[in-house]
Formats: structure tokens, sequence, C-alpha cells
């Protein structure tokens, strides 16, 4: 259908005017103007609002968790604090709550939408159970001023040794073979074997057995035989036990004393807490090792002689028994010293032992 255009006829004196209406086009810039000033002043706006607004600091993880560990094991992990506000995150005082882990920062000042990242290095040591411990910093976060994010493992917590520690064993040096037993077991029942593999131990002198003790048809621990051929130099004596425990590495601790010539048990003298000088005391015994008769010839206290001794021996002269009384009560000074026992056995002519204790915090007066 044909378009109808009414045409309307110039009036007298009228002239045509070509091109578009001068105000349309004037108004439309305008407009074009006021677009992007309102534009410019919005972003002006909005960065100081975002330079004002306080900082935020987001964590990439609510918590450090290493799961199922073994021993002797350097694991690292790491965190990322990002400023998810406005103005400058500071981070301080960064922390673990324990020697077992090491913390670095790579920066500690963070602008907006920046971010640090944290890496904990955990040493899992010897130790078998739940660890937990948690990873501190200050922050200029007004929302969270402290954070703390806890570290998390589980080092051969499934298993148990008992005893947990073995007790010191006494040896006399280049003497009989000396062996103490323990176990190690699942804690709870569980359906599969108990598997400890690469059984070995750190030193020569050192010799260890296995023998599985078994529930069910389930191997459900081993008992552990570990036997020292004492060496001829007398002191402490380190080693330990080495083994892949259920796939990951596991180790235990034997230490103990040797001795030539003369055995001392305990090898000090120990008061503990001091409650009452009085009537404090503390004992040892001297043994010959191979027999032989001795006497003691003196005793004597360094560098105070603040103890008195007195001497209770066997009738064959092969044991003695040394009795440490507190003579002179100096609560001002710590109570430590040397016990210096001199004897005339052919094989150890003096005996040395540790004084130890601590005095009882006197009662406030009023």
């Amino acid at each position: 259908m044909p378009r109808i255009v009414a045409r309307v006829p110039l009036t007298a004196g009228a002239a045509r005017i070509s091109g578009r209406c001068p105000a349309h086009g004037a108004g439309l810039r305008g407009r074009r103007r006021g677009a992007a000033a309102l534009a410019a002043a919005l972003a002006a706006a909005s960065l100081a609002l975002a330079a004002e607004a306080p900082p935020r600091a987001e964590l990439s993880t609510p918590v450090l968790d290493w799961g199922k560990c073994g021993h002797r094991q350097e694991l690292t992990k790491t965190v990322a604090v990002t400023n998810t506000g406005g103005g400058q995150l500071r981070i301080e005082k960064l922390r673990s709550s324990c020697s077992c882990t090491a913390v670095k920062i790579d920066t500690q000042a963070l602008g907006p939408n920046e971010s640090a990242e944290i890496a904990v290095v955990l040493s899992t040591g010897t130790v078998m159970g739940y660890l937990q411990k948690y990873l501190e910093f200050h922050t200029s976060d007004p929302r969270s001023p402290v954070v703390k994010i806890p570290i998390l493992a589980r080092i051969h917590d499934e298993v148990k040794a008992e005893p947990w520690v073995l007790p010191q064993f006494t040896a006399v040096a280049e003497g009989p073979p000396v062996t103490q037993e323990f176990t190690l077991m699942w804690r709870a029942k569980s359906a599969r074997n108990l598997a400890l593999e690469n059984l070995r131990c750190s030193d020569k002198a050192m010799r260890i057995a296995a023998v599985p003790i078994k529930k069910d048809g389930i191997v459900a621990g081993y008992t552990l035989a570990v036997t020292i051929a004492p060496p001829a130099a007398e002191g402490l004596f380190n080693g330990n036990i080495l083994a892949d425990l259920n796939g990951l590495p596991w180790e235990f601790r034997v230490y103990g004393q040797v001795f030539v010539g003369i055995v001392v048990e305990p090898a000090y003298f120990q008061f503990g807490r001091i409650d009452d000088p009085e009537t404090a005391q503390s004992s040892i015994v001297l043994t010959s090792a191979d027999g032989t008769p001795f006497r003691l010839l003196d005793i004597a206290c360094t560098p105070v002689p603040f103890l008195a001794f007195t001497v209770r021996s066997n009738d064959a002269g092969t044991e003695h028994t040394v009795t440490a009384k507190i003579a002179i009560a100096d609560r001002a000074s710590r109570f430590f010293g040397k016990v210096r026992i001199r004897t005339d056995h052919p094989k150890k002519d003096l005996v040395e032992a540790t004084c130890l204790g601590f005095w009882a915090a006197e009662a406030k007066k009023g």
C-alpha cells in the first residue's frame, strides 16, 4: 500500500533549511558530554570509597591439615592471605604455637586485591598421636585483628607403644648384653594387619627382634625385644629403632647409661620440690660392677657445701647407699650442685652425681 505523506505548503517569506535541526544535534552532544562526566565522577568516587574502606583479610583455607604422617618428616603447606577490602592490610607478629613448625611470609603489606603467601613447615619428630597446634598473626583488619589457623596432623595416631618410652637401661662397659621389650598395637580393633617392615637399628651395638601378636587371624601388633651390647666407653648411650609402620617412617628411642667399675642408680640426687628442708633427702646406690669390694674415701658437694651425707654399706663392701640431706637451707640460691665421691675401687676412683631440686614458694604474709 503506498505511503501517504502530508505536504504542508510554505508560507510567504519562509525558506528551506538543509541538514538536521541545529537544536537536536546540540542536545545529543550535550547529553554525551554529561554522561562521560558522570562516569568519571562515579569512578573517582568509587576509588575514594575504596581508599577509605577498611582492609579485609581473607584466607585461602581455614585450616592446615596434614592428615596421616610418619616420624622425622618435614612437610610443607601454604595459606594465602588476600586483602579484599580497601586501604593497606598489614600482617604482623606471625608465629606458631609449637617449635615443631616454622613459618615464613613473602610480604607483610598488602594493597587492595593483593595477596601474601605463608609457608608452614611441619617437623613431625617422634611423637605418636594427634597433633593439634595453631598458626597466629595480627592484622590491620578491624574485623579480624588476630587470626588463628589450626595446624593438624595424625602421626601414627592409630598405633600405641607400651611403654611409650623404654625405661633407661643400666649396663656395665663390655659387660653382658641388656634386653628390654615393648609392644606395638592398634589402638582400636582393626580389620587390617599392622604392617611393620624394614626393621633396623641406628647403632651396631643394638639388635632388634619382632614377634607378631595375632588376634582373630589379624596381626594386631608386635612384641619387640631390643638388645644392647654395652660399649667399652662409660657414659650415656643413645640409639634408635627404625622401621616403616603402615607404610610411613617410624622411630623409637633407646637410651641408657654405661658404667665402668661401679654402677650408680639413680645417676643423680633428685630432691624435687622442697617444702621442708629438715626432712628432705635423696639417695643413690653405688654397686660394684664386677663384685670387687670397695670403700668410699670422701664425699664433697660443690660449689657450695649445702648437703650432709650418710653412708650405709653391705657386709661384703660391694654396695653403698649414700643419702644426702640439706645442711644449709639457702632459699635465695638455686638448689643445684655436684657431688664428688672418691673410692678405692681399682677401676673407678671417682663417681660424680648431680643434685637437683627446687624450693617451694613461701606463702605471702598478710
